[in-house]
This record gives C-alpha cells, structure tokens and sequence, in this order.
C-alpha cells in the first residue's frame, strides 16, 4: 500500500469518527433534554418514550453503519 492510499483511508476514518461522534453529541444532548424535561413534569412519559423511539429510529435510518464500522476498526 502506497502512502497516498493509506493518507486517504485515515482521513475517510477521520471524517467517519468526526461523523459518528457528532450524531453522539446530538443524541446525548437529546437524552439530557428529555430526561430533565422528564424529571421536571414538563414531559409525560408517553412523550419521553415517542423522542427516544424518534432518536433510535433517525439513528437506524442513518444507514450509514458508521458506529459499527468504527467499533470494528477499533478492536
């Protein structure tokens, strides 16, 4: 493998790991939101229930596997 080719394959790792730990952030600032929301009354369970299935459902519909790729290259 030439230098070129291995330059290329970590910067696609490092704009894969950047991705990745962005849709993180997103989702943990969600789950904060929701369960200090929860935890004040201002969100019914119900509620809180229907924003974690929309966070796992626009994680799944991401599709670009990227956690899974990363976990992968890690070990």
């Amino acid at each position: 493998m030439e230098n070129s080719e291995l330059v290329a394959k970590v910067e696609q790792w490092l704009k894969d790991l950047s991705t990745a730990l962005h849709r993180l952030s997103r989702e943990r600032e969600v789950l904060r939101d929701t369960r200090t929301q929860l935890m004040m009354g201002v969100l019914s369970t119900e509620q809180a229930e229907a924003n974690l299935s929309r966070l796992k459902q626009s994680g799944d519909s991401d599709g670009s596997g990227l956690s899974a790729r990363i976990v992968a290259r890690l070990r």
